[in-house]
C-alpha cells in the first residue's frame, strides 16, 4: 500500500493544521499550559502565536515587550512536554509591516512607507511668461481635511518633477506629444514658462509620507524591509534559536500591504481615484533609475499618466509601474526575509490580502499574488467572514468586507492562487496553505467547517491554519474532524496535481486595460469537471526556473504537466505570452482565447502582434468547456450536468487518488462518474479511517463508478494496486426505521431545557413553533427488530449538526457531518434493539452565543448575514445489510 496512506490508516501523529493562540497580558504561566493542553485534546499538535493586550472585550495585537519574552518562555516548555510544535506571527502590531513599532522612532520613521502624490493647476495658454508658484501648488491641500490629517507624516514633503502636458482638443484626455520637463524651470518655489495655445495642466510630483497606513513596512524598499527584520525576527531567532526545529518551527506573516490608502481598500491601481481624488502611490529610492531604464531620461513627464489619462501611453505607463513595483517587492520584502530565514534554517509561511480580487492590485493588495508568494516555504491565501459558503458562488454575495462581493472569485478563484502557486514554485513542494474560518462566528460548526475545509481540499489546498480554533466544541467532536483534516492533508501531498487545463493569471492585462477576471474561465470548468492551475506570465519569462517547457504536446511546468492555455479576455497581453504562443502552435499545444484575441501587447503600441496569436482559436466564455471537451481536453466525464460538483486529481508513484465534493447548497448529487483507468478503485473513507470496495464497472477503457454524496459530502477515490479493503454498505439494500420517537433535552446554554417530545415523525426541532432558541443535546430514542439477517451499517440522513449513536447501550461513535453513517459491528441482535442517537445543535441558536464578545467582532461575523439550518435529526433513519 501507498506509504501515506498507509500512515494515516495506522494512526501515524500527522499535523497539518496550526490553529491560532491568542496569548494576551493576563496569561500566567499556569492559564497558558492549561490552555495549550486544551488545544492538544481538541487535536491540535501545532499552534500560530499572536500577541494580543486586551481593552474591554477586544484584543489587539501589540508589540513585543518583556512580559512577551517571558510567556514565550512558558509556551516553548508546554509544547515541548506535549510534543507541539508553534510558529510565532510576526505581527506586532497586526498586520505585518509594524517592526515592533519601530517606525515610529525618529531613527527609521524615514524607512517607512514612502509615496508619489499629484497636485495639478490648469493654464489657458497662450501665455508668455506665466509665473506659477509651485511651492504653494505643492503644500495645499484638498479632498477629505480629516483624512488628510490623520494620514500626514511629520516628515515634510519633496518636490521631485515639475511637468506639463496639453489637453485634447475637447479637454477629455491629453495630447502625450505636448509632454514637457519643466522641473529645471523651478527657481526658489516659482515656475515660469512660456505656454503656448490650448489648456495645459500643470502636474507636481511630490513624495510624501503621509497617506495610506503610518509607521509601517514599506514592502518596496530593501531598507525598511530590513527594519522589519531586525526588529521582530532577529530578536526571535536568538531567544529561540535552540528550539528551532524542536518546538519552534518559524515565522507567520499576515497580510502586509502596499498600504497606500488607509482602511481596507480592494479596488486601487494607477488610474483609479479614491473618493473623487487621485491617490499616492508606492515608492522607494530606486523607482527614478529604474523607470528611466524603462523609458528614458523623459519618464518624470510620463508620470501624470499614472493617474491621468495620457492618449496612447498610459497603458504602457501604468503596467511598466506595476510590473516594477511588483519585482521590488518580491525582492526587497519577502526575497529578502525568506534568504535571512533560509540562510537559519526558519521556515516562512503567511498570507496577503485577496479580498475582492486585491491579489493584483494595490491599496491593501499585494500587487501581484504570485510575486509576493515567491519568498516562502508555503503557498498562503486567506478566507474570513463567510466568503466560502454553500451556494455563495455568485456575484453580488454580500459579506462584511463588501455590500456586494466577488462570490465567484471566492469559490472559484481563491483557493486556486493559493494551489496554483504552491504547486507551480519548486521551493514550496506542493504545499498550500489557507488561514481560514475567522470571522465565521458560532455557525462555524462541524458541518460548515468541514464544508470550508473540503472546498479547500478539493481546489488542492492541503494545510491549514484555523483562526477560529473551534475550542468551544466538544473535544469528541473537534478531534474528529481535526484527525479528518490532518488524514485528508497527509494523503494528498508530495505527489503531483493532475489538470488538464492552465489557465493564464490576469494581473498584466488588468494593468494596461480591459480585461477579464482568470476566474470567470476557471467557473466555466470547474463547474463543467475540468479542473486547472492559474499560471502566472513569469512562467514564461522565467523558464528555466519554472521549468517550463513544451514537450510531448503538452506545456509542462514544473511537476504540472497540462493539455492546454487559457488566456482570459485581455485587451493586452505580454510580450513573453505571444512569445510562447510562437512556440506553441508549432509544438501543436493548443491555446485558446476566451472571447475574443487581444488587440497588442502590455509593454508597448510600436509592435505588431505575431500572426501566431490570431491563429488560436477564440471561444466564447459560455461555450468555454464544451469546446475544450469537443477538442479531448478533459479527464473526468459524468452522465448528468453536475455544476456544484467538485474534483481533485492528485498521483504520487503507483497510485490516482481522486476526490469528489458535493458543493450543493441544499441537494445530494448522484450521476455516475467516468474516470481513465482500468485499475481497481478503491474508497478511502477519510473520517471513518477505513478502506472499503465501491460498486464500479469498466466501460472502453474507463471506469464507471455510480456516484451518490448527500449535502456537502465529499469521497476520496484510490486507483491502485495492492490496497486492503473491507465490505462496503450496500446503500441499495436498506430499510427506513418507522415508529415512535421520544426526544428528551439537555440545555447547553443558561436556557431551561425543553419537556421530553413525542413523535412519529422527525423534522426540525429549531422551528418556531418548536424550540427556535434551543441550543444543547437533543437524544432521540427508539427500537427496532431485526431477523436473523443482522444490518451493517446504520445511516442518520440529515442531521444538524454532531451526532452520537448508541445501540443496546453500545457506543458506536461520533459522525460531524455527512455522511451520518455508523458501522454496527457487533451490537445489533436478533429480534428488539434499543436505539439511541444524540444530536448536538449548532450554538448559533443559543442565546448565549456572543456573549462578552465586543459589539464590533459580533457584527463582523458571518452570523450577522446567513440563515440558520434546520437542527436536530431530520433523517430518514435506515438500516444497511
Amino acid at each position: 500500500m501507498d506509504k501515506l496512506i498507509q500512515e494515516a490508516v495506522t494512526g501515524k501523529h500527522l499535523h497539518y493544521q496550526q490553529p491560532f493562540f491568542r496569548v494576551s497580558e493576563k496569561d500566567t504561566e499556569e492559564s497558558l499550559r492549561r490552555r495549550i493542553k486544551q488545544f492538544n485534546e481538541h487535536g491540535y499538535y501545532s499552534i500560530v502565536l499572536e500577541y494580543n493586550r486586551t481593552d474591554g472585550s477586544i484584543s489587539k495585537t501589540t508589540k513585543f515587550d518583556d512580559d512577551w519574552w517571558e510567556r514565550l518562555g512558558y509556551i516553548s516548555e508546554a509544547c515541548k512536554e506535549l510534543g507541539m510544535t508553534f510558529w510565532m506571527q510576526d505581527a506586532a502590531p497586526f498586520p505585518t509591516g509594524s517592526a515592533n513599532g519601530s517606525f515610529e522612532e525618529e531613527e527609521h520613521r524615514s524607512k517607512s512607507k514612502k509615496f508619489i502624490v499629484e497636485k495639478h493647476l490648469d493654464i489657458h495658454g497662450p501665455i508668455h511668461e506665466a509665473c506659477i508658484p509651485i511651492d504653494k501648488l505643492a503644500s495645499s491641500i484638498r479632498g477629505n481635511l480629516k483624512e488628510i490629517l490623520q494620514n500626514r507624516s511629520d516628515i515634510p514633503d519633496k518636490l521631485l518633477y515639475v511637468t506639463a502636458v496639453r489637453k485634447s482638443v475637447d479637454a477629455a484626455g491629453y495630447d502625450s506629444e505636448s509632454r514637457i520637463d519643466l522641473t529645471s524651470r523651478v527657481k526658489d518655489g516659482v515656475l515660469r514658462f512660456d505656454f503656448g495655445p490650448g489648456i495645459w495642466r500643470v502636474f507636481a510630483i511630490l513624495e510624501t509620507y503621509g497617506g495610506g497606513r503610518k509607521h509601517f513596512m514599506n514592502l518596496l524598499d530593501e531598507e525598511s524591509v530590513r527594519v522589519q527584520i531586525d526588529s521582530v525576527h532577529a530578536p526571535h531567532y536568538e531567544r529561540l534559536k535552540e528550539q528551532l526545529g524542536v518546538t519552534w518551527m518559524g515565522f507567520f506573516y499576515d497580510e502586509p500591504e502596499i498600504g497606500n490608502l488607509g482602511g481596507y481598500v480592494f479596488d486601487n491601481l494607477p488610474g483609479r481615484s479614491h473618493n473623487a481624488m487621485s491617490v499616492p502611490l508606492p515608492w522607494n529610492k530606486d523607482m527614478p533609475q529604474l523607470l528611466e531604464q524603462r523609458f528614458g531620461p523623459d519618464f518624470p513627464t510620463l508620470l501624470p499618466s499614472l493617474w491621468c489619462d495620457f492618449e496612447g501611453t498610459s497603458p504602457f505607463v501604468r503596467h511598466a509601474y506595476m510590473d516594477t513595483i511588483t519585482r521590488l517587492i518580491a525582492k526587497n520584502y519577502n526575497g529578502q526575509v525568506f534568504q535571512w530565514c533560509e540562510e537559519r534554517g526558519i521556515a516562512y509561511i503567511g498570507h496577503v490580502i485577496e479580498d475582492e480580487n486585491a491579489h493584483s492590485r494595490l491599496g491593501s493588495g499585494p500587487g501581484h499574488f504570485f510575486r509576493v508568494e515567491e519568498g516562502q516555504h508555503i503557498a498562503g491565501i486567506d478566507v474570513v467572514g463567510g466568503q466560502i459558503w454553500p451556494g455563495m458562488d455568485f456575484e453580488g454575495m454580500s459579506w462584511y468586507g463588501a455590500l456586494e462581493g466577488d462570490g465567484e472569485f471566492y469559490h472559484y478563484g481563491l483557493a486556486k492562487l493559493g494551489s496554483s502557486a504552491g504547486h507551480l514554485d519548486p521551493k514550496k513542494q506542493g504545499r498550500s496553505l489557507c488561514e481560514f474560518i475567522g470571522l465565521y462566528g458560532t455557525l462555524a460548526g462541524t458541518r460548515i467547517r468541514k464544508f470550508v475545509i473540503d472546498h479547500l481540499l478539493v481546489n488542492g489546498i492541503n494545510n491549514f491554519i484555523p483562526a477560529e480554533d473551534g475550542i468551544d466544541l466538544d473535544p469528541v467532536f473537534s478531534r474528529k474532524l481535526n484527525a479528518y483534516t490532518d488524514r485528508m492533508c497527509h494523503v494528498l501531498r508530495d505527489g503531483e496535481h493532475v489538470a488538464p487545463v492552465a489557465v493564464l493569471y490576469h494581473a498584466e492585462a488588468e494593468w494596461s486595460g480591459e480585461f477579464q477576471y482568470f476566474h470567470k474561465p476557471g467557473k466555466a470548468l470547474a463547474t463543467n469537471q475540468i479542473d486547472y492551475d492559474v499560471v502566472p506570465t513569469d512562467v514564461f519569462a522565467r523558464r528555466e526556473e519554472f521549468g517550463t517547457r513544451l514537450q510531448g504536446g503538452r506545456l509542462l511546468i514544473h511537476k504540472e504537466s497540462y493539455q492546454a492555455l487559457i488566456i482570459p479576455y485581455s485587451q493586452r497581453i505580454p510580450k513573453e505570452v505571444a512569445s510562447f504562443i510562437q512556440e506553441a502552435e508549432s509544438a501543436g499545444f493548443p491555446v485558446y482565447f476566451v472571447d475574443r484575441h487581444p488587440e497588442g501587447f502590455c509593454e508597448t503600441a510600436n509592435e505588431a502582434m505575431p500572426a501566431q496569436v490570431y491563429s488560436c482559436k477564440a471561444v466564447p466564455l459560455d461555450s468555454l468547456a464544451a469546446t475544450l471537451r469537443e477538442d479531448g481536453i478533459y479527464e473526468i466525464s459524468v452522465s448528468n450536468p453536475q455544476p456544484y460538483l467538485r474534483y481533485l486529481h492528485y498521483r504520487r508513484d503507483d497510485v490516482d487518488l481522486i476526490l469528489f465534493h458535493n458543493e450543493e447548497p441544499v441537494k445530494e448529487i448522484e450521476t455516475v462518474v467516468t474516470i481513465p483507468t482500468t485499475k481497481p478503485v478503491r474508497v478511502y473513507d477519510v473520517m471513518e479511517n477505513r478502506i472499503y470496495a465501491p460498486k464500479a464497472a469498466e466501460a472502453g477503457g474507463n471506469t464507471q463508478i455510480p456516484l451518490k454524496l448527500g449535502q456537502y459530502e465529499a469521497i476520496l477515490f484510490m486507483v491502485g494496486e495492492n490496497i486492503e479493503t473491507i465490505t462496503a454498505p450496500d446503500m441499495d439494500d436498506a430499510k427506513e426505521l418507522s415508529g415512535r420517537w421520544e426526544v428528551s433535552f439537555e440545555s447547553l446554554d443558561s436556557s431551561p431545557a425543553p419537556e421530553i417530545w413525542i413523535s412519529d415523525e422527525l423534522d426540525d426541532i429549531g422551528s418556531s413553533d418548536r424550540y427556535p432558541d434551543f441550543y444543547g443535546k437533543a437524544t432521540y430514542r427508539t427500537t427496532f427488530t431485526s431477523d436473523s439477517k443482522l444490518p451493517k451499517y446504520l445511516s442518520l440522513g440529515k442531521v444538524s449538526e454532531c451526532a452520537e449513536v448508541y445501540v443496546n447501550d453500545q457506543y458506536l461513535g461520533a459522525a460531524v457531518a455527512e455522511p451520518y453513517r455508523f458501522s454496527l459491528g457487533d451490537s445489533v441482535q436478533e429480534g428488539t434493539n434499543r436505539l439511541e442517537i444524540v444530536v448536538t445543535n449548532n450554538r448559533t441558536r443559543s442565546k448565549d452565543a456572543g456573549k462578552g464578545n465586543h459589539p464590533l467582532l459580533g457584527s463582523l461575523s458571518a452570523v450577522t448575514y446567513n440563515w440558520l439550518e434546520p437542527c436536530g435529526l431530520l433523517g430518514p433513519v435506515k438500516l444497511m445489510m
